[in-house]
């Protein structure tokens, strides 16, 4: 850290010295800034309580950066859930950074569930029914004791293949197991039930009194990006003995084709959420500085006595008696130290000359101490240094002003090289030693130099700010690189400052949300650029646009999750209902879509299997104009014909469809609801 100096000249006349009376506190309030961090991994822990005398004091931000005034001797306590506490006493120190351990915790096992919606799909046939991120097959299958006897093990294996990767997913099996087949089971496994991989599966039957059915039902999770791809249901199904090399029966039956999904044409748009508030912007973080200040004071000649009769004198002590007071008085400033070096000109004798420096660096060293308190001076290192100058830097002083003396010093002091005394007589006969040398010279070199070394937070201007980030600053704060964001000349360069302050600082929201509206408004999504900010003071507008985001992709399930944080508005209670909607929550959701009508309100119904008021919606909707060239609206009116077995309407209406758009020809094709009429249209 730079040092900075205060020099004060040692002059000739008696003047009146004005003392300053300082009203200090006995005990200083200081300003205490750092970052809390884990010790074990570096990563920063945001929002950690911080006490003094069991009182909280503050919090550290979401970058475990914190800022307190606190006493200069205080002792204070960091503590956070999860973490040992951390003690620390402040002993003067500006900055102080926290390295906290985080406790071994045990936690009970819980067990996970997935969320799921079931719904019925039909038997013969049956359907994929797609409800958010998941598949629902719901069917039910008949054994006959003609196929089954009680020596014999049934085995049920539903698969969801995709026809598009060519990749299968399994559904949960289904095992039944005839009484002779389980007592030779467990002979076999020596009454150990666990090495038959399949006992988990295996349910109860009837199979010994008469024909057996079984209700089945389970869903399977599809990513997001896969959902609109070709898929459909196989069953495999085998019966078989025990010591059996060769299966009895086997078969496979492909129980679905396609999948049942109306809320693919559901039709909603929201505008993104803009953080406008100043609230939100960072706090200017201040960075610890120092500053320069020169006084000089003068002496009487030969003595360790302050000249009180040069009104200079008063000024001066009064500017260095003011600038110590100020920085013990500011919370923002520590001294940390005071060093004074007393300066005796060469004139004299060499150990009255440094006698008399000790004497006079003593007594300004006393003077500028003696109204700080005593629990302050604890904390500052005072120090002294005494120089009697040579004759050399007289022979320099008058170098500089050109002065023919200059050369004969100089060839003095090479004769006699450190013999100082034969130095000082030979150039006492030098004509003009008294007007010139005694009296512009050598006062010049009888001075008091002082050096305060203090600490001071203060913010960076922006023109500081850009030198530090020019200079590859890597220690910029949020609020930095806020403004240099906001003072950038370009747009270009705007963006690129951006994406390093989203790098350095990942969850800052201001930014993040900033580019995420941008996104939102281009239909360009990503669902991790909001993700960092998502933390326990998420603000609504970046919860509201992550959920905009996850909407956007499909991923209902974590959009789901983060619709319970949203406040109740007009805005967010439709965004719930739409998730709600293709969550399968159709009831819930219902009144809200339904209040606004239109295709919407269609597609609800359906997927509640209300199909003749689906229909009775769509007649009405018929007689608008604005639906007429709408090839939606004719494709999922063609639904709900065909739902109603009214195939000649169905069948225009499917026709009409593609004509105002060919692409839904190949949603058709995996659309179970429909694709038995393009089939009778298009064989």
């Amino acid at each position: 850290m730079p040092k900075y100096k205060i020099i004060y000249r040692l002059f000739c006349t008696p003047i009146l010295i004005i003392l300053i009376n300082f009203n200090l506190h006995a005990q200083k309030s200081i300003i205490v800034q750092g970052q809390i961090t884990v010790l074990s991994s570096n990563e920063t822990i945001p929002f950690v309580t911080i006490v003094h005398n069991n009182t909280l004091i503050g919090y550290s931000d979401e970058d475990g950066k914190y800022r307190i005034s606190v006493p200069n001797d205080a002792e204070i306590i960091f503590t956070k859930t999860n973490y040992n506490d951390y003690r620390v006493k402040v002993k003067n120190r500006q900055i102080i950074d926290i390295q906290m351990i985080e406790k071994s915790v045990e936690i009970d096992e819980i067990v996970i569930t997935g969320k799921t919606n079931k719904n019925k799909i039909s038997v013969e046939p049956t359907d994929l029914e797609v409800v958010g991120n998941y598949f629902h097959l719901k069917t039910k299958f008949r054994v006959q004791k003609s196929v089954f006897t009680s020596e014999k093990r049934f085995i049920v294996q539903p698969t969801l293949y995709n026809a598009t990767t060519r990749k299968t997913k399994y559904f949960v099996p289904v095992v039944i197991d005839g009484s002779i087949y389980e007592i030779n089971k467990e002979r076999h496994h020596a009454f150990d039930t666990s090495q038959d991989r399949l006992i988990n599966y295996k349910v109860e039957n009837t199979l010994h009194n008469t024909d057996y059915i079984y209700q089945y039902k389970d869903s399977i999770y599809v990513d997001f990006k896969d959902i609109d791809q070709d898929y459909k249901a196989d069953c495999f199904l085998v019966v078989n003995g025990l010591f059996e090399s060769k299966k009895d029966y086997q078969d496979t039956v492909t129980i679905a084709k396609g999948t049942k999904n109306p809320l693919r044409f559901l039709d909603y748009s929201f505008t993104p959420l803009e953080l406008k508030d100043s609230i939100h912007h960072p706090r200017p973080e201040m960075k610890l500085m120092s500053d320069i200040g020169v006084s000089r004071i003068n002496f009487i000649i030969g003595k360790a006595e302050i000249d009180r009769s040069n009104q200079n004198n008063v000024i001066e002590i009064k500017s260095i008696k003011d600038k110590i007071g100020s920085i013990l008085n500011d919370e923002n400033a520590t001294l940390q130290s005071i060093e004074i070096t007393g300066y005796a000109s060469p004139e004299g004798n060499y150990q009255s000359n440094t006698n008399l420096a000790k004497k006079r660096t003593a007594l300004i060293l006393k003077e500028l101490t003696s109204f700080i308190p005593a629990d302050e001076q604890k904390y500052i290192t005072l120090t002294s240094q005494l120089v009697v100058e040579p004759w050399s830097k007289v022979a320099q002083l008058l170098a500089q002003d050109s002065s023919q003396l200059a050369s004969s010093i100089n060839d003095l002091v090479t004769k006699y090289k450190d013999r100082h005394d034969e130095i000082q007589y030979s150039i006492r006969k030098i004509k003009g030693y008294r007007p010139i040398i005694t009296e512009q010279y050598l006062p010049q070199l009888r001075k008091v130099e002082y050096r305060l070394n203090y600490n001071k937070f203060r913010k960076l201007t922006d023109e500081e700010i850009w030198k530090h980030f020019n200079n590859n600053d890597q220690t910029l704060s949020r609020y930095e690189y806020w403004r240099l964001i906001e003072t950038s000349p370009n747009a270009s360069l705007k963006n690129e400052l951006e994406n390093i302050a989203l790098q350095k600082y990942p969850n800052f929201a201001l930014i993040a949300n900033r580019k995420a509206v941008e996104l939102l408004k281009k239909d360009s999504l990503n669902t991790v650029l909001l993700k960092p900010c998502l933390g326990e003071r998420a603000t609504v507008e970046v919860i509201f646009n992550q959920t905009l985001m996850l909407l956007g992709v499909r991923d209902i399930e974590t959009a789901d999750s983060l619709m319970s944080l949203l406040p109740p508005n007009e805005n967010t209670d439709y965004l719930k209902a739409i998730i709600n909607t293709l969550n399968g929550n159709y009831e819930s959701s219902y009144p809200l879509i339904a209040a606004r009508g239109g295709i919407n309100e269609v597609l609800i119904l359906l997927c509640m299997n209300r199909n003749q008021e689906a229909l009775e919606k769509t007649q009405i909707m018929a007689t608008d104009p604005q639906y007429n060239n709408s090839s939606k609206f004719w494709y999922v009116r063609a639904v709900c014909t065909n739902r109603v077995e009214d195939l000649p309407m169905a069948m225009m209406s499917l026709k009409r469809a593609i004509a105002l758009d060919p692409s839904l020809e190949e949603i058709a094709k995996l659309d179970s609801d429909i694709m038995d009429v393009l089939e009778i249209i298009k064989p």
